[in-house]
C-alpha cells in the first residue's frame, strides 16, 4: 500500500476535498485494502451536498479495515455527522495538509486536478518542478501547491501555477534548443 497517497487522501479529508480524497485513496492501494476508504470519501461528499446518509455510511463502515494506517474512528464519527472534516492520523501520525512532503504534495495535488477540471499535465509538470526546487532550497512550486491543496484561492492558485509552469517549460524549450 501506497502510505503517500493514504497521506494525500487524509489530507484532503481534513481540509474538506471529499471527492479528491476519494481519488488519492483509490490511487494509493488495491482495491481490497483501500475500498473502506473510497467508500468513506464518497459517502461523505454525497452527505456534504445534501444526501441523507444512506447505504454509503454503511457500506463504508463496513469496509473500513480495522489494520489500515489510516485511523478510522474519526472516518467512521465523520459518517455519522459530517459537519466537520476528520482530523486523521497516518502510521500514528497526524496529518497536516500544510506540511506534506514533495510526493505526498504531488499525490494530493493530482487528485486534485483530477476532481477540479485542471490541466493534470500541468500539475504533473509543477510537482516536478516543486521536487527540483526543494533540492534547490526553493519553494515558490510547493507552496503553490499546497495552496491548491488546501483549497486557498484555487482557482487563482491554478492560473498562477500554469503561468509558472508555461514560463518554466518554455525556458526549458529554449536551453534544449541551445545544444
Amino acid at each position: 500500500m501506497d502510505d503517500d497517497g493514504l497521506v494525500a487522501g487524509a489530507a484532503l479529508l481534513t481540509v474538506g476535498r471529499t471527492a479528491a480524497a476519494r481519488v488519492a485513496f483509490a490511487r494509493a492501494g488495491p482495491p481490497d485494502r483501500v475500498a473502506g476508504l473510497v467508500f468513506a470519501a464518497a459517502a461523505i461528499t454525497h452527505m456534504a451536498d445534501g444526501d441523507p446518509p444512506t447505504g454509503r455510511a454503511a457500506r463504508a463502515r463496513e469496509w473500513l479495515c480495522a489494520d489500515s494506517p489510516v485511523e478510522t474512528g474519526p472516518l467512521r464519527a465523520a459518517l455519522t455527522n459530517p459537519a466537520d472534516p476528520p482530523q486523521l492520523r497516518v502510521a500514528g501520525e497526524a496529518v497536516d495538509p500544510a506540511a506534506l512532503s514533495p510526493d505526498e504534495l504531488g499525490r494530493a495535488a493530482t487528485a486534485v486536478a483530477a476532481t477540479s477540471g485542471y490541466d493534470e499535465a500541468v500539475i504533473a509538470d509543477a510537482v516536478r518542478y516543486a521536487r527540483v526546487d526543494a533540492d534547490a532550497g526553493r519553494g515558490r512550486f510547493g507552496a503553490l501547491l499546497t495552496d491548491l491543496v488546501v483549497g486557498r484561492e484555487a482557482d487563482l492558485v491554478y492560473g498562477r501555477l500554469r503561468s509558472l509552469v508555461d514560463r518554466r517549460r518554455t525556458r526549458e524549450q529554449d536551453v534544449d534548443g541551445l545544444f
